[in-house]
């Protein structure tokens, strides 16, 4: 298998890449989530304020989670595919990895503990690592 570029984005600094449905990909920089289809134009695009910063983005087969800060504010946006707004909901501090689930749920990390919620932003869940534990990433893996 050769890998070739097929294009490039001139959104900088990326904060965020999430593989979307076939051939589509979303890209989050500074305050702005982008939508690109599988030629690499953007289809689509929904920026914050001036202050919102996106941490990180992902996507399930119907949703794009984005972990973002504005000023005080720690949370995640939810949207649909064409980055219509669903939901949005705040959280104790700055998201480390958000990771998209089954049947709309997600995951996002905040320091050292994992939480799960469901699809209308209710915690499911979470499980706390020891207190030096720092999550940086998470990515969920489904079996086909």
């Amino acid at each position: 298998m050769t890998l070739g570029l097929i294009g490039q984005s001139a959104a900088n600094p990326t904060d965020g890449l999430a593989a979307g449905g076939v051939g589509e990909f979303y890209l989050g920089s500074s305050n702005t989530i982008y939508r690109y289809g599988d030629a690499g134009n953007v289809t689509g695009s929904i920026s914050g304020s001036p202050t919102t910063q996106i941490r990180d983005v992902a996507f399930s087969d119907t949703n794009v989670f984005v972990a973002l800060t504005d000023q005080a504010f720690y949370g995640v946006a939810i949207f649909n595919s064409n980055l219509g707004f669903i939901n949005q909901l705040q959280v104790q501090g700055p998201i480390d990895g958000p990771a998209a689930g089954r049947n709309g749920e997600f995951y996002v990390g905040v320091s050292n503990t994992v939480y799960r919620y469901d699809s209308g932003g209710n915690i499911l869940g979470s499980t706390r690592g020891s207190p030096t534990t720092k999550i940086s990433s998470m990515s969920y893996f489904r079996t086909v």
